[in-house]
């Protein structure tokens, strides 16, 4: 019944897009990224019915997958659809702005978390199991010990993550007291090297910037807002065109007769 159910609320979405990509054609549906988003919903959430009635365990890794996808793709369409809500507008464009505003920063924070990771990689840092050492190699053997929930992800993956932790204030020094006296001074040295650039001069960058960006959004948000809503009555406008055709006229008083959109000259 939930597969059912699952797929009666698949029909809406598809049957409107179908009609929107009826009414665009090929080339202009496929130029808005949107549209790539609202058919993954539509063919992962088939997707995710059709492994449901047909695996013998719902919980099986493919089923997982398409279930996390599925669910992300929900995210960003919730979020979408909240721009049609006149008090919520303001937040999904503030969000979106800010995201579009961070991409250079976040690429170079990215890169700083690689190379970090990369040091830590030539450090050798919580691989107990090739050690010269028998009684670090034995560490693995224990109930408990530093660096366990990395053991089933990639190591220099983990690397990545211990230097996102690190970047966050998350401090773990357990993997470092079982490096050699010449790997922890090292260690150390970049240690202190990553939290200063990480954690107290990119991190503030990231917040100053984000002030920066919600200032600027804050004070051109009804420009924002009206630009998205006036997008979004243009196209509530053109389905229906598509839908009724010739019997689009008694619709007419739902909508504005002219659409205005001004731009300034850069």
């Amino acid at each position: 019944m939930l597969c059912w159910g699952l797929l009666i609320c698949l029909i809406y979405p598809m049957v409107y897009d179908l009609l929107q990509l009826k009414k665009q054609g090929l080339s202009e549906y496929f130029s808005d990224k949107w549209n790539y988003l609202d058919q993954g919903h539509i063919w992962i959430g088939i997707a995710n019915v059709f492994i449901q009635r047909t695996s013998n365990n719902i919980l099986s890794r493919e089923s997982q997958v398409v279930m996390l996808i599925a669910t992300v793709f929900l995210l960003i369409k919730t979020f979408f659809f909240l721009r049609i809500f006149k008090d919520l507008s303001f937040l999904v464009t503030m969000v979106k702005q800010v995201f579009f505003d961070l991409r250079v920063f976040m690429l170079f924070f990215f890169i700083l978390l690689y190379m970090f990771a990369i040091i830590f990689s030539i450090l050798d840092l919580g691989n107990y199991e090739f050690s010269d050492d028998a009684d670090v190699r034995g560490i693995v053997n224990l109930s408990s010990f530093s660096g366990q929930e990395y053991v089933k992800i990639n190591k220099f993956f983990a690397h990545i993550i211990t230097v996102y932790r690190i970047s966050l204030g998350d401090f773990d020094f357990g993997q470092s007291t079982v490096l050699d006296d010449f790997q922890n001074g090292v260690f150390w040295f970049f240690w202190c090297l990553i939290v200063t650039v990480t954690c107290i001069v990119f991190l503030n960058f990231i917040i100053a910037e984000v002030g920066a960006s919600y200032t600027n959004v804050k004070e051109q948000v009804d420009v924002f807002v009206l630009q998205e809503r006036g997008g979004l009555i243009n196209e509530s406008e053109d389905m229906l065109r598509a839908r009724f055709g010739s019997d689009i006229v008694k619709w007419n008083h739902l909508f504005p007769r002219y659409l205005i959109i001004r731009e300034e000259d850069m």
